[in-house]
């Protein structure tokens, strides 16, 4: 059987991500780390109010992570998504 080559699409490190402030803070994702690679299917499973559209967003960049980063290593060679 020979090895299928995958290559990193998405890199997520160490996301959190709060709302709110002070007394009212909400953290709805805690360090939060994955590598999503080409021809993946991918499943976000969680309860209401889990960080599942936090997360989404976060990716695609529509909302900045309190800490750590979203990265697209393609991107960053210069190659097309």
């Amino acid at each position: 059987m020979m090895a299928v080559e995958t290559r990193c699409l998405v890199d997520v490190q160490k996301v959190r991500h709060v709302y709110g402030k002070g007394s009212k803070e909400r953290l709805v994702l805690d360090d939060v780390t994955l590598t999503l690679s080409e021809n993946e299917i991918v499943g976000l499973l969680g309860r209401s109010g889990s960080g599942k559209s936090t997360l989404l967003r976060s990716i695609a960049g529509l909302v900045v992570p309190t800490e750590g980063e979203v990265n697209f290593p393609r991107r960053a060679q210069g190659r097309a998504m």
